[in-house]
């Protein structure tokens, strides 16, 4: 047997190895008890309808009461998306690991309820291992497999989506520790990790086109949430400039006061507080602390105002 049709029979072997290992990976999960729902949308706060009941009979059923008497209790659910329905999804997606607990039954929670339904997976079936008949013939050149530009774009923009929710998680839990009201932040993200995932089926479908349209939607969700924490980025860059032309503008006036023989000290000594403030802004700016940046900005355009308004 030539040194080539041992190559073949070895890669050969080694596919039905990795196959089998793959289907005996499948997990195996156990039936939930109560009704199987079948979701067609986002489910949040405000949402009405028969999908509305469905889920609230699986909450109940399965530890997660919308309450213990009365409207929502077992028994006596509604199509009415409220406080209690999702405070009881917040418990479930607690316990069942979903990111950003908020409440909204999106993407990533109708993911995590259908494979609580996914049932144990058939033994594999044996592979033939194709056994080839010697032939002599010309060396087959060898193909290498190339990966389109479409698809290292899908890469990259993937990673930079991960990378962005981290840190947008990040500002969540500093913001959180500040005090401050996360909720619509919270949200966002988590509209964020649905098309991030929607974005990774695709690519593994081979879809590139969608999933690079996903995940541009993803990135600009994780964006939104880190501008609700740091402020935005583009008005803070405005407010700069705009502070930068004050200032110029300010000094070109008590240069021209001075020649004039008026009396400038302090319009000076305001002119040099503006510029500052300015400095202050953009080391904001460079800090990623967008709303902090935009404010100092802000205050460094009223004080170059003050400087001309200060002219003797």
């Amino acid at each position: 047997m030539t040194s080539n049709i041992k190559s073949l029979l070895a890669s050969s072997l080694a596919l039905v190895v990795l196959l089998s290992a793959a289907m005996l990976a499948l997990p195996v999960v156990h039936a939930e008890t109560g009704p199987k729902c079948v979701f067609t949308e986002d489910l949040e706060l405000g949402s009405t309808g028969e999908e509305v009941r469905c889920l609230q009979k699986y909450l109940n059923a399965n530890g997660f009461k919308i309450a213990e008497s009365g409207v929502g209790s077992p028994g006596q659910e509604t199509t009415l998306y409220r406080e209690k329905t999702r405070d009881a999804v917040k418990k479930w997606q607690a316990a069942n690991g979903i990111p950003s607990a908020t409440g909204i039954f999106g993407t990533l929670s109708r993911a995590a309820y259908d494979k609580k339904f996914t049932v144990a997976a058939p033994s594999p079936t044996p592979v033939p291992v194709p056994v080839p008949t010697p032939t002599v013939s010309a060396p087959t050149p060898s193909v290498t497999t190339t990966t389109s530009a479409l698809e290292r774009k899908v890469r990259t923009l993937l990673k930079e989506v991960r990378d962005l929710l981290e840190e947008a998680r990040d500002d969540i839990d500093d913001a959180k520790d500040d005090g401050e009201n996360v909720s619509e932040m919270e949200s966002l993200v988590e509209r964020a990790d649905d098309k991030f995932l929607d974005a990774i089926y695709a690519f593994l479908d081979g879809d590139f086109t969608k999933a690079s349209t996903l995940a541009d939607r993803a990135l600009s969700y994780a964006k939104d949430a880190q501008n609700d924490v740091n402020g935005n980025e583009e008005d803070a860059q405005e407010a700069i400039d705009d502070a930068d032309t004050a200032i110029d503008d300010a000094e070109d006036e008590i240069e021209e006061a001075d020649d004039d023989g008026d009396d400038v000290d302090e319009a000076e000594e305001i002119l040099e507080d503006a510029k500052d403030k300015l400095e202050e802004a953009e080391d904001a700016f460079d800090d990623e602390d967008y709303e902090e940046a935009e404010q100092l900005a802000e205050e460094a355009e009223e004080l170059a105002d003050d400087a001309v308004d200060a002219i003797d």
